[in-house]
């Protein structure tokens, strides 16, 4: 009887150990979403958009920052999937960017330009307002109502709403002038329907 308890005990020890010096890892990842309404996003099912701020010298980037970058995000698609009144972009307040004290997007990277901050605006020009970025209030991100109205018959219309954004690099010590580096940043947003 006692051998047979020392045979059962060394083979589930060994089966343990075999389990605990197993090397190998993986990473199951979920994603879908839930929606009365599906529009694309610049023609797109996720919607990827680059905003280039080309090449500048630290002395380009003032006390009030950098030349904004105008750029848009386009929600289109048929009235029979895409039947919200207003669409609006709700950024991600979570991601590890988001710079919460200041509500811009800090730059990553390893050879990150020191000092900047990316800051982004609902519209452009002189009425251009801040996102505070890290914020969960839905009055502070931008948005557009789809138009044409859905129709109540016949064939389903395009339909499509232009949400006008904007960018700037920032100091954060205004004092300082901003050290060369890479500019480069991300964040996360999904599409609100209303």
């Amino acid at each position: 009887m006692n051998k047979l308890a020392i045979m059962v005990s060394l083979a589930l020890g060994m089966g343990m150990a075999s389990q605990t010096f197993a090397a190998n890892r993986g990473e199951i990842v979920f994603k879908g979403s839930v929606a009365t309404s599906t529009c694309l996003i610049d023609g797109q099912e996720d919607g990827y958009k680059v905003v280039d701020f080309n090449n500048l010298t630290p002395d380009q980037i003032s006390t009030t920052g950098s030349a904004e970058v105008p750029f848009s995000l386009t929600v289109s698609g048929q009235s029979d999937v895409c039947n919200a009144s207003r669409v609006q972009i709700a950024f991600n307040p979570n991601n590890q960017n988001v710079n919460k004290e200041t509500g811009r997007l800090k730059l990553s990277g390893p050879s990150a330009a020191s000092n900047l901050e990316i800051e982004l605006y609902k519209g452009s020009g002189g009425s251009a307002v801040k996102i505070p970025l890290g914020s969960t209030n839905s009055a502070d991100m931008p948005g557009a109502a789809l138009a044409p109205d859905v129709p109540t018959t016949g064939q389903p219309v395009q339909r499509s709403a232009n949400i006008p954004l904007s960018a700037k690099l920032q100091r954060v010590n205004t004092g300082t002038v901003p050290g060369s580096g890479a500019v480069f940043s991300q964040i996360d947003y999904v599409l609100a329907y209303q």
